[in-house]
Protein backbone atom coordinates (compact mmCIF):
# COMPACT_ATOMS: atom_id res chain seq x y z
CA UNK A 1 0.00 0.00 0.00
CA UNK A 2 1.31 3.41 -0.86
CA UNK A 3 2.08 5.52 2.14
CA UNK A 4 3.11 9.17 2.30
CA UNK A 5 4.98 10.61 5.25
CA UNK A 6 3.63 13.99 6.18
CA UNK A 7 4.20 16.26 9.13
CA UNK A 8 0.89 17.90 9.92
CA UNK A 9 0.72 21.13 11.84
CA UNK A 10 -2.63 20.97 13.62
CA UNK A 11 -4.76 23.89 14.66
CA UNK A 12 -5.86 24.04 18.27
CA UNK A 13 -9.58 23.68 18.76
CA UNK A 14 -12.38 21.22 19.34
CA UNK A 15 -11.51 17.84 17.91
CA UNK A 16 -7.78 18.60 17.83
CA UNK A 17 -5.23 18.36 20.59
CA UNK A 18 -2.43 20.88 20.63
CA UNK A 19 -0.55 22.38 17.73
CA UNK A 20 2.74 21.63 16.00
CA UNK A 21 4.99 19.45 18.09
CA UNK A 22 7.87 21.22 19.75
CA UNK A 23 11.44 21.02 18.44
CA UNK A 24 12.33 19.80 21.93
CA UNK A 25 12.40 15.97 21.60
CA UNK A 26 11.43 15.71 25.29
CA UNK A 27 8.09 17.37 24.55
CA UNK A 28 5.54 14.73 23.50
CA UNK A 29 3.32 15.32 20.50
CA UNK A 30 -0.23 14.92 21.87
CA UNK A 31 -1.45 13.56 18.54
CA UNK A 32 1.09 10.72 18.29
CA UNK A 33 1.75 10.23 21.98
CA UNK A 34 1.64 6.57 22.99
CA UNK A 35 1.49 5.15 19.48
CA UNK A 36 5.18 4.24 19.52
CA UNK A 37 4.50 1.99 22.53
CA UNK A 38 2.15 -0.28 20.59
CA UNK A 39 3.70 -3.68 19.76
CA UNK A 40 4.75 -4.05 16.13
CA UNK A 41 1.95 -5.66 14.15
CA UNK A 42 3.71 -8.64 12.60
CA UNK A 43 0.42 -10.18 11.53
CA UNK A 44 -2.69 -10.22 13.68
CA UNK A 45 -5.87 -12.28 13.65
CA UNK A 46 -9.03 -11.53 11.63
CA UNK A 47 -11.92 -13.06 13.54
CA UNK A 48 -15.27 -13.89 11.93
CA UNK A 49 -17.92 -13.35 14.61
CA UNK A 50 -21.41 -14.44 13.48
CA UNK A 51 -24.44 -12.70 14.96
CA UNK A 52 -25.64 -14.74 17.94
CA UNK A 53 -28.49 -13.02 19.82
CA UNK A 54 -29.14 -16.23 21.78
CA UNK A 55 -25.82 -16.02 23.64
CA UNK A 56 -25.28 -13.29 26.22
CA UNK A 57 -22.21 -11.11 25.84
CA UNK A 58 -21.68 -11.65 22.11
CA UNK A 59 -21.33 -8.83 19.59
CA UNK A 60 -24.70 -7.19 18.79
CA UNK A 61 -23.92 -7.40 15.06
CA UNK A 62 -22.14 -10.05 13.08
CA UNK A 63 -18.70 -8.72 12.19
CA UNK A 64 -15.11 -9.29 11.24
CA UNK A 65 -12.74 -8.13 13.95
CA UNK A 66 -9.03 -7.57 13.35
CA UNK A 67 -6.72 -7.69 16.37
CA UNK A 68 -3.06 -6.72 15.79
CA UNK A 69 -0.28 -9.03 16.86
CA UNK A 70 0.61 -8.68 20.54
CA UNK A 71 -2.55 -6.83 21.50
CA UNK A 72 -3.00 -8.78 24.74
CA UNK A 73 0.38 -7.62 26.04
CA UNK A 74 0.29 -4.02 24.82
CA UNK A 75 1.10 -1.41 27.48
CA UNK A 76 -1.25 1.07 25.81
CA UNK A 77 -4.71 0.96 24.23
CA UNK A 78 -5.27 0.64 20.49
CA UNK A 79 -6.80 2.98 17.91
CA UNK A 80 -10.07 1.62 16.52
CA UNK A 81 -11.30 1.84 12.94
CA UNK A 82 -15.01 1.13 12.31
CA UNK A 83 -15.85 0.22 8.70
CA UNK A 84 -19.41 0.19 7.33
CA UNK A 85 -19.96 -1.81 4.13
CA UNK A 86 -22.24 -1.14 1.17
CA UNK A 87 -25.59 -2.65 0.19
CA UNK A 88 -24.06 -5.61 -1.65
CA UNK A 89 -22.51 -6.99 1.53
CA UNK A 90 -25.68 -7.20 3.62
CA UNK A 91 -26.46 -10.56 5.17
CA UNK A 92 -27.46 -12.33 8.36
CA UNK A 93 -24.81 -14.62 9.80
CA UNK A 94 -27.31 -15.80 12.43
CA UNK A 95 -28.99 -17.84 9.71
CA UNK A 96 -25.94 -18.31 7.51
CA UNK A 97 -22.45 -17.92 9.05
CA UNK A 98 -20.98 -17.93 5.53
CA UNK A 99 -22.71 -14.58 4.92
CA UNK A 100 -19.86 -12.91 6.80
CA UNK A 101 -17.61 -13.72 3.85
CA UNK A 102 -19.33 -10.94 1.93
CA UNK A 103 -17.52 -8.45 4.16
CA UNK A 104 -14.20 -9.40 2.58
CA UNK A 105 -15.17 -7.92 -0.79
CA UNK A 106 -14.20 -4.30 -0.14
CA UNK A 107 -12.48 -1.82 2.09
CA UNK A 108 -10.21 -2.53 5.06
CA UNK A 109 -11.46 -6.13 5.61
CA UNK A 110 -10.51 -6.93 2.01
CA UNK A 111 -7.04 -5.44 2.52
CA UNK A 112 -6.61 -7.37 5.77
CA UNK A 113 -7.71 -10.62 4.12
CA UNK A 114 -5.19 -10.06 1.32
CA UNK A 115 -2.40 -9.18 3.80
CA UNK A 116 -2.24 -5.70 2.25
CA UNK A 117 -3.25 -3.88 5.43
CA UNK A 118 -0.51 -1.44 6.48
CA UNK A 119 -1.80 1.59 8.41
CA UNK A 120 0.76 3.93 10.01
CA UNK A 121 0.12 2.38 13.44
CA UNK A 122 -1.32 -0.94 14.69
CA UNK A 123 -5.09 -0.62 14.76
CA UNK A 124 -8.07 -2.69 15.83
CA UNK A 125 -10.57 -2.87 12.96
CA UNK A 126 -14.23 -3.83 13.33
CA UNK A 127 -16.32 -4.42 10.20
CA UNK A 128 -19.96 -5.09 11.15
CA UNK A 129 -22.56 -6.61 8.84
CA UNK A 130 -25.93 -4.96 8.40
CA UNK A 131 -28.62 -7.64 8.55
CA UNK A 132 -31.80 -5.57 8.62
CA UNK A 133 -31.86 -3.50 5.45
CA UNK A 134 -30.06 -0.24 6.32
CA UNK A 135 -27.50 1.05 8.77
CA UNK A 136 -29.04 2.12 12.07
CA UNK A 137 -26.79 4.49 14.07
CA UNK A 138 -27.98 2.88 17.30
CA UNK A 139 -26.83 -0.57 16.09
CA UNK A 140 -23.42 0.82 15.18
CA UNK A 141 -23.23 2.48 18.57
CA UNK A 142 -24.09 -0.76 20.36
CA UNK A 143 -21.26 -2.52 18.53
CA UNK A 144 -18.82 0.26 19.32
CA UNK A 145 -19.71 -0.02 23.01
CA UNK A 146 -19.25 -3.80 22.86
CA UNK A 147 -15.79 -3.54 21.28
CA UNK A 148 -14.81 -0.95 23.88
CA UNK A 149 -15.82 -3.33 26.69
CA UNK A 150 -14.05 -6.34 25.23
CA UNK A 151 -10.79 -4.91 23.95
CA UNK A 152 -8.23 -2.18 24.83
CA UNK A 153 -9.64 0.70 22.77
CA UNK A 154 -8.02 4.13 22.86
CA UNK A 155 -11.15 6.24 23.19
CA UNK A 156 -9.35 9.29 21.84
CA UNK A 157 -8.57 7.54 18.55
CA UNK A 158 -11.80 6.09 17.15
CA UNK A 159 -12.16 6.51 13.38
CA UNK A 160 -15.28 5.87 11.27
CA UNK A 161 -15.60 5.21 7.55
CA UNK A 162 -17.96 3.53 5.12
CA UNK A 163 -18.75 3.18 1.43
CA UNK A 164 -22.01 3.71 -0.49
CA UNK A 165 -24.72 2.53 1.95
CA UNK A 166 -21.94 2.62 4.54
CA UNK A 167 -21.15 6.18 3.47
CA UNK A 168 -24.75 7.05 4.25
CA UNK A 169 -24.34 5.14 7.50
CA UNK A 170 -21.27 7.17 8.39
CA UNK A 171 -23.09 10.45 7.80
CA UNK A 172 -26.09 9.14 9.73
CA UNK A 173 -24.00 8.07 12.71
CA UNK A 174 -22.34 11.49 12.90
CA UNK A 175 -25.73 13.16 12.61
CA UNK A 176 -26.99 11.13 15.58
CA UNK A 177 -23.93 11.05 17.85
CA UNK A 178 -21.47 13.64 16.51
CA UNK A 179 -23.00 16.51 18.45
CA UNK A 180 -22.77 14.93 21.90
CA UNK A 181 -20.19 17.07 23.71
CA UNK A 182 -19.62 14.61 26.57
CA UNK A 183 -19.62 11.44 24.47
CA UNK A 184 -17.28 8.88 26.11
CA UNK A 185 -16.71 7.28 22.68
CA UNK A 186 -16.30 10.24 20.32
CA UNK A 187 -15.33 9.86 16.68
CA UNK A 188 -11.91 11.44 16.22
CA UNK A 189 -12.27 11.67 12.40
CA UNK A 190 -14.58 10.24 9.75
CA UNK A 191 -14.40 9.44 6.04
CA UNK A 192 -17.73 8.80 4.26
CA UNK A 193 -17.26 7.53 0.69
CA UNK A 194 -19.86 7.94 -2.10
CA UNK A 195 -22.65 8.46 0.40
CA UNK A 196 -25.04 11.23 1.33
CA UNK A 197 -27.72 12.40 3.72
CA UNK A 198 -29.88 15.33 4.72
CA UNK A 199 -28.10 18.64 5.21
CA UNK A 200 -30.13 19.04 8.41
CA UNK A 201 -27.57 16.66 9.94
CA UNK A 202 -24.72 19.14 9.44
CA UNK A 203 -25.09 20.97 12.76
CA UNK A 204 -24.18 17.79 14.67
CA UNK A 205 -20.98 17.32 12.67
CA UNK A 206 -19.12 20.59 13.19
CA UNK A 207 -16.83 19.16 15.90
CA UNK A 208 -15.71 16.15 13.85
CA UNK A 209 -12.98 16.32 11.18
CA UNK A 210 -14.56 14.88 8.02
CA UNK A 211 -13.05 13.92 4.68
CA UNK A 212 -15.56 12.75 2.07
CA UNK A 213 -14.74 11.03 -1.23
CA UNK A 214 -16.85 10.69 -4.38
CA UNK A 215 -16.50 10.05 -8.11
CA UNK A 216 -17.81 12.71 -10.48
CA UNK A 217 -19.18 9.97 -12.76
CA UNK A 218 -21.13 8.19 -10.01
CA UNK A 219 -24.50 7.23 -11.48
CA UNK A 220 -25.66 5.39 -8.34
CA UNK A 221 -25.19 8.08 -5.71
CA UNK A 222 -24.77 11.53 -7.29
CA UNK A 223 -21.71 13.51 -6.15
CA UNK A 224 -24.11 16.13 -4.79
CA UNK A 225 -24.73 13.70 -1.92
CA UNK A 226 -21.28 14.53 -0.59
CA UNK A 227 -20.98 18.07 -1.96
CA UNK A 228 -24.14 19.37 -0.29
CA UNK A 229 -23.24 18.00 3.14
CA UNK A 230 -19.67 19.25 3.03
CA UNK A 231 -20.88 22.70 1.99
CA UNK A 232 -23.49 22.71 4.76
CA UNK A 233 -20.90 21.83 7.40
CA UNK A 234 -18.44 24.38 6.04
CA UNK A 235 -21.07 27.12 6.35
CA UNK A 236 -21.42 26.49 10.10
CA UNK A 237 -17.91 27.55 11.18
CA UNK A 238 -16.76 24.01 12.06
CA UNK A 239 -13.78 23.31 14.30
CA UNK A 240 -11.95 21.84 11.29
CA UNK A 241 -12.65 22.73 7.66
CA UNK A 242 -14.28 19.65 6.09
CA UNK A 243 -12.59 18.08 3.08
CA UNK A 244 -13.94 16.59 -0.14
CA UNK A 245 -12.02 14.76 -2.84
CA UNK A 246 -13.84 14.30 -6.14
CA UNK A 247 -12.23 11.79 -8.50
CA UNK A 248 -12.68 12.99 -12.10
CA UNK A 249 -14.69 10.60 -14.25
CA UNK A 250 -14.76 7.85 -11.60
CA UNK A 251 -18.04 5.99 -11.15
CA UNK A 252 -19.60 4.56 -8.03
CA UNK A 253 -16.49 2.66 -6.96
CA UNK A 254 -14.49 5.55 -5.59
CA UNK A 255 -13.65 3.49 -2.51
CA UNK A 256 -11.08 1.12 -4.04
CA UNK A 257 -8.56 3.86 -4.79
CA UNK A 258 -9.33 5.51 -1.46
CA UNK A 259 -8.84 2.53 0.83
CA UNK A 260 -5.80 1.06 -0.94
CA UNK A 261 -4.37 4.57 -1.43
CA UNK A 262 -3.74 4.03 -5.15
CA UNK A 263 -5.65 7.27 -5.80
CA UNK A 264 -3.27 9.45 -3.79
CA UNK A 265 -2.45 12.54 -5.84
CA UNK A 266 -5.72 12.39 -7.84
CA UNK A 267 -8.98 14.19 -7.46
CA UNK A 268 -8.85 17.96 -7.77
CA UNK A 269 -12.12 18.12 -9.65
CA UNK A 270 -13.71 20.82 -11.76
CA UNK A 271 -17.12 20.03 -10.25
CA UNK A 272 -18.33 23.60 -10.67
CA UNK A 273 -16.12 24.85 -7.85
CA UNK A 274 -12.94 26.86 -7.60
CA UNK A 275 -10.62 25.54 -4.86
CA UNK A 276 -9.63 29.11 -4.10
CA UNK A 277 -13.27 29.86 -3.30
CA UNK A 278 -14.26 26.45 -1.95
CA UNK A 279 -11.45 25.45 0.45
CA UNK A 280 -13.10 22.11 1.17
CA UNK A 281 -12.28 20.79 -2.32
CA UNK A 282 -8.92 19.00 -2.10
CA UNK A 283 -6.91 16.36 -3.97
CA UNK A 284 -6.30 12.99 -2.33
CA UNK A 285 -3.34 14.03 -0.21
CA UNK A 286 -2.12 12.66 2.24
CA UNK A 287 -3.32 9.06 2.30
CA UNK A 288 -6.45 8.37 4.34
CA UNK A 289 -4.72 6.60 7.22
CA UNK A 290 -2.06 9.27 7.70
CA UNK A 291 -4.93 11.77 7.83
CA UNK A 292 -6.87 9.72 10.39
CA UNK A 293 -3.87 9.60 12.69
CA UNK A 294 -3.41 13.35 12.56
CA UNK A 295 -6.50 13.66 14.80
CA UNK A 296 -7.29 12.74 18.33
CA UNK A 297 -10.35 13.60 20.45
Amino acid sequence: MRRITLSLCLLAGAGLLGGCSSDDPATPDPVTEGLDRLPADTGGVHLALPRDPDTAGTAPLGCYLYLPAGWEDSPVAYPLLVFLHGAGERGDSYDDPDALGLLLRNGPPRLIDRTEWAPPHPTIVVSPQCHNGWWDPNDVRALLEWVDLQYPVDRTRIFLTGLSMGGYGTWSYLGRFGGEAEDPLPIAAAAPICGGGGTNLAAAMTATPIWAFHGTGDGTVPPSGSVNLIKAIGALDPAVTPRLTLFDGVGHNSWGRTYDCSGVGEGLSAYGADPAVEPWLVPYEPDLYVWFFSYRR
